[in-house]
């Protein structure tokens, strides 16, 4: 729950954010759920973060 590391980040109702801490009764339904517009998709909400992932590595963050 730090929202730091963004592995479970989508769009929700248009909005980009981390789900982990998307309370489901704050949200405005219906709650629309889609992948990351910026990344190759992989499967349904499952985006290719590879270029993050190894800029990550490369700081050593």
């Amino acid at each position: 729950m730090e929202e730091v590391c963004g592995s479970c980040a989508m769009l929700i109702n248009g909005v980009p954010r981390p789900s982990c801490s998307a309370l489901i009764d704050s949200l405005t339904q219906p709650i629309v759920l889609e992948p990351l517009p910026k990344f190759p998709v992989v499967r349904d909400l499952l985006v290719d973060r590879s270029r993050i992932d190894e800029g990550l590595r490369k700081v050593r963050a």
